[in-house]
């Protein structure tokens, strides 16, 4: 026994405590609060909001001061109204102090945004209040009331000065225009023509009166608000002798239209088709006329749509391309496409070598991979580029002809020159164009490393004789000839029929 050892294992303190010293240790914590409890009421009030408890401090406060001045009032000083205030003051904290501590963070938020702490550190402020006390403030007329006064009263001079140019001249022409704005609320433009003779020099000009909100598009709705228009401006329906609108079927109607209405109360107000609307219907018939037309301006857009879709995209065509972008197609104006076929005219081997680039780029998207050499292919075929070179002659003549007929100065016999020049182009290039456009498209073909010859449809094989020669020229010529048949003639053929169609009124 006596050499019996005794082994204590001796536990190491913990590092959290367990449950019940947390328990013990929240008893402790909740019987501390319970014994403090109402200990602040013998030094303060409950309420410090109570008059009751207001005006016995008040009282033991007052008290000791009154037996010590013995209620002289030489020690009561005049007080400041205008720095103790209240009435108009959005913070208390500027003037009266604070006792509400418990909403102390909202009321500071208050007081910084309140305009007697922002006066007492922005002179500019100090400047403004000033003024208003002293009632010095000048007119400045920059209130949006007495702006839109403004500019209503001088609408109203200026369009007065209008009706009286148009009733001295006495006869007018109309010409509406119907589009949505961004509210997406059909309005309609109304602009009168007629012969200035107020100034020295007597001119034809336009005068532009207002937009109307048209809610009814029909040609009857149209042809109302029209004649309530022309009502309140004091124009006489009888003295309009000229009409123009675009071709809209809302329009150009020969039963319901808005010039077939205007017509029966007025046989004279004669209807003119607007001619650069004319011109841009052609090209649509033209672009129209067979599906190789369709899948053309089909490329061009997808080239965009490529390269604009990322900034990576971009950067990659700006390195290959030295001075013209490519541009977005016009769903409108057609003979603004000229910028986007002219991009790609004048840049085709530097745009393919883009599209080359893109496709074997490893950080490309895979669907971006696949549309680059999509469009590598169909770029790199003679079709495409005969295309492009025979579609950018037209609509560069066409935009020609289009811009000299947006011109102010431009007549009816003016008109009737562009329009015959036109079509006489169009029959001269239908005879001697596709040469040219050959020539062309060979050079651009050989500076792409593009072969010169058209896709030939599978035909059967027969057993040759001895003395035939090969046909492979003539399976070339073969396609080259349908080619201009079923696509470069039946585009000018169509041009030339909806030009005499669309202008035969002229």
């Amino acid at each position: 026994m006596g050499n019996a050892r005794i082994v204590v294992d001796i536990m190491p303190p913990r590092k959290y405590a367990s449950g019940s010293q947390k328990r013990k240790r929240r008893k402790h914590t909740e019987d501390f609060v319970l014994s403090q409890k109402g200990a602040m009421d013998k030094f303060l009030k409950r309420d410090m909001g109570d008059p009751r408890n207001t005006n016995e401090l008040a009282i033991v406060l007052v008290e000791p001061v009154d037996e010590q001045t013995g209620g002289n009032s030489e020690y009561q000083g005049p007080t400041d109204h205008n720095l103790f205030n209240s009435d108009s003051c959005t913070s208390s904290l500027a003037h009266d102090g604070y006792r509400d501590w418990k909403h102390i963070s909202e009321r500071l938020k208050e007081h910084e945004n309140s305009a007697e702490h922002i006066t007492e550190f922005d002179l500019v402020m100090q400047d403004h209040l000033r003024r208003i006390e002293r009632k010095d403030i000048h007119y400045h007329y920059l209130s949006n009331k007495i702006q839109n006064e403004l500019i209503s009263l001088l609408a109203s001079d200026i369009t007065n000065t209008i009706i009286k140019i148009i009733k001295e001249a006495k006869y007018f022409s109309i010409i509406l225009d119907c589009t949505p704005d961004v509210s997406h609320e059909e309005q309609m433009s109304l602009i009168v023509r007629c012969v200035n003779i107020s100034c020295n020099k007597i001119e034809v000009e336009e005068y532009f009166l207002g937009f109307l909100k048209v809610d009814d598009t029909s040609g009857l709705g149209l042809f109302n608000i029209l004649i309530d228009s022309l009502e309140s401006f004091g124009l006489d329906i009888d003295d309009i002798r000229g009409q123009g609108y675009d071709n809209g079927s809302n329009m150009k109607g020969k039963h319901q239209g808005v010039q077939k209405r205007l017509l029966d109360k007025n046989p004279r107000a004669f209807y003119m088709p607007c001619a650069c609307h004319s011109l841009n219907l052609t090209l649509c018939d033209m672009a129209k006329s067979c599906s190789k037309d369709v899948s053309f301006f089909g490329i061009v857009q997808r080239i965009y749509t490529l390269f604009s879709g990322s900034t990576k995209r971009w950067k990659v065509l700006l390195d290959h391309v030295p001075s013209l972008t490519v541009k977005s197609l016009c769903n409108t104006r057609w003979e603004s496409r000229i910028k986007s076929v002219a991009a790609i005219r004048y840049q085709a081997p530097h745009i393919r070598a883009a599209l080359f680039e893109l496709h074997h780029a490893s950080d490309t998207e895979p669907m971006a991979k696949s549309d680059a050499k999509s469009l590598y292919d169909l770029i790199g075929t003679f079709e495409f580029i005969l295309g492009m070179v025979i579609w950018h002659d037209i609509l560069y003549a066409v935009n020609v002809v289009s811009k000299k007929l947006q011109s102010s100065s431009m007549c009816l016999h003016s008109t009737l020159e562009q329009i015959d020049g036109i079509m006489s182009y169009f029959d001269k290039y239908r005879n001697e164009g596709f040469a040219s456009s050959m020539v062309v498209a060979k050079d651009i073909a050989s500076v792409m490393g593009v072969e010169a010859s058209f896709p030939v449809k599978r035909c059967a094989i027969r057993k040759k004789h001895y003395d035939e020669n090969n046909c492979s020229n003539e399976a070339n010529l073969q396609g080259e000839k349908d080619f201009e048949v079923n696509y470069f003639l039946v585009m000018l053929d169509m041009a030339s029929s909806s030009l005499k169609n669309r202008f035969e009124d002229l």
